[in-house]
Parts: C-alpha cells; sequence; structure tokens
C-alpha cells in the first residue's frame, strides 16, 4: 500500500476532500467519518465549502475596494 499518495499525485485539499466526499456519499466508503465535534462528512465538507468560498468573496471584495 502506498504511504503517501496524496503527495505524489500532488493532490490539493480541495481534490480530496472532492475524492473522499465522492466515496462517502456513493457508498464507498462506511459512514464512520466524524469530526470531534460530531459532524459527519457531508457537513464537513460542506463547512469547508463555504468557508473557502466565503474567503474568495472577501478576497475579491479587497480587489474591488483597490481598484476604486
Amino acid at each position: 500500500m502506498e504511504e503517501n499518495i496524496i503527495e505524489r499525485l500532488n493532490l490539493t485539499e480541495q481534490e480530496v476532500i472532492n475524492i473522499v466526499s465522492e466515496w462517502y456519499e456513493n457508498g464507498m466508503y462506511p459512514n464512520i467519518l466524524h469530526d470531534e465535534d460530531g459532524y459527519e462528512l457531508c457537513e464537513i465538507t460542506q463547512r469547508l465549502w463555504e468557508r473557502k468560498r466565503s474567503e474568495e468573496i472577501k478576497q475579491l471584495n479587497l480587489k474591488i475596494k483597490t481598484n476604486e
């Protein structure tokens, strides 16, 4: 078994999240993934996506303000 396929394939954090989410949602991975707060994988990935989107919006707003 390969120990660090993520680094070997140079996968981004988002790519890893997408792959694991797809496995989880399609039943290819058991429904046992929870974080320390009890959130399931689908909830964790949704929060990560929302945080990333929020950061992108903040950066866009900053660029707009800078160009004014």
